[in-house]
């Protein structure tokens, strides 16, 4: 028996109602949510390539005296600086978790880039993972939490939208 082929690193792509079944009835209320990856890609590609640490999600950060610690660095590399900080909104949303704007402030501060420039890289990126990747994930999570998911895009499409 020949061994399972693996998908190539970001190839699976979800079908081209990917965006529907992610918003449900509430796809009407974002008809211009950006559907291609040139588009979104254009502004995650804004920044330079920068050290992530790749896994960035609520089980790997630890609070200790004041600070926060990242643990789980087998996924490190290089990579696009709102990346991290993107996939830690994503995975806390279903749970109804929200990154405290502090930490996003510290972030986006912290950058080498002009501030807008940066939101707009970390705004595209959440959105991209929320439409063209978190909808093969869905059926792995709760109905509330598919509700969150869904509330957070629209807001994030809305906000692609106003800028």
């Amino acid at each position: 028996m020949d061994p399972p082929r693996r998908a190539a690193r970001g190839s699976r792509r979800p079908g081209p109602g990917a965006d529907q079944c992610l918003l449900g009835s509430h796809a009407a209320r974002a008809p211009r949510t950006p559907r291609s990856r040139a588009e979104l890609g254009d502004q995650m590609d804004a920044l330079p390539p920068v050290f992530i640490h790749g896994d960035c999600h609520t089980d790997n950060l630890v609070h200790s005296v004041g600070s926060v610690v990242f643990c789980d660095w087998q996924a490190v590399g290089i990579g696009r600086p709102a990346s991290d900080l993107a996939f830690l909104s994503v995975r806390s949303t279903p749970a109804g978790t929200t990154v405290p704007q502090s930490l996003i402030d510290a972030y986006v501060d912290n950058r080498p880039c002009e501030r807008p420039t940066v939101q707009r890289a970390l705004l595209a990126e959440e959105l991209a993972v929320f439409l063209l990747l978190w909808p093969l994930f869905a059926a792995f999570n709760s109905a509330l939490g598919i509700a969150r998911v869904r509330r957070r895009t629209l807001d994030l499409a809305e906000r692609w939208l106003d800028a």
